[in-house]
């Protein structure tokens, strides 16, 4: 458990604290394990460093420096038959854990853990959006050729199938999300479209959109 008021509060407790707070408020395993991924560097650099275990001693020097170290990181990774790949992290990569830090400090501080959040301080403008380039006319023509092979060419069901995902997505605008949540039930033959609540299949809210 937890302990303050005077006495050592452990860094890998705190997380674990915030964790638990995130599941008793419901939150999907998916944001838990999202939390859970960008916390646990944390624990290891603070001890790879030898920072000390009471995390009231952290300042916001060694958050920027652990931003810092996140943001420059080289990661190495298998890919098989024994080689690697490198992968160097760009300063866009600091922003999430930016997020899960802040998430957690002001959890801190609400529980009385903490009486402020290091990161008080530090200002961190998240990164613009990436640019998103969308399918040429020619590469579209390519993977629906590919679909057309597959139904000559005995996988049928898989070519009709993938067929109908790529012309859906490029005539209607569809999200990936929305793609994977829809339903026979969501198909109106008489309106001549996929019809659906944005908060069941088709995301969040109550506006129904048509496909």
């Amino acid at each position: 458990m937890l302990r303050h008021k005077g006495k050592v509060i452990v860094w890998r407790d705190l997380v674990v604290g915030l964790l638990f707070s995130l599941q008793a408020e419901r939150r999907s395993v998916r944001t838990i394990g999202y939390y859970k991924d960008l916390l646990h560097p944390l624990l290891d650099y603070a001890s790879d460093k030898g920072w000390p275990d009471d995390v009231r001693s952290l300042d916001s020097h060694r958050v920027r420096e652990f931003l810092s170290w996140v943001g420059s990181r080289a990661c190495e990774y298998g890919v098989g038959n024994g080689n690697k790949r490198v992968r160097k992290a760009k300063p866009s990569t600091a922003w999430p854990y930016y997020r899960a830090l802040r998430r957690l400090f002001n959890w801190a501080v609400e529980e009385g853990y903490l009486e402020s959040s290091p990161l008080a301080t530090i200002h961190f403008k998240p990164p613009p959006a990436p640019p998103v380039e969308g399918y040429t006319v020619d590469e579209l023509r390519r993977l629906l050729a590919v679909c057309d092979l597959d139904i000559k060419t005995g996988a049928r069901f898989t070519g009709i199938r993938n067929k109908a995902m790529l012309l859906l997505f490029v005539d209607s605008g569809l999200r990936r999300a929305e793609m994977v949540n829809l339903r026979l039930s969501d198909l109106d033959n008489r309106r001549s479209g996929f019809y659906g609540d944005r908060g069941g299949s088709f995301g969040g809210g109550k506006k129904q959109r048509r496909y």
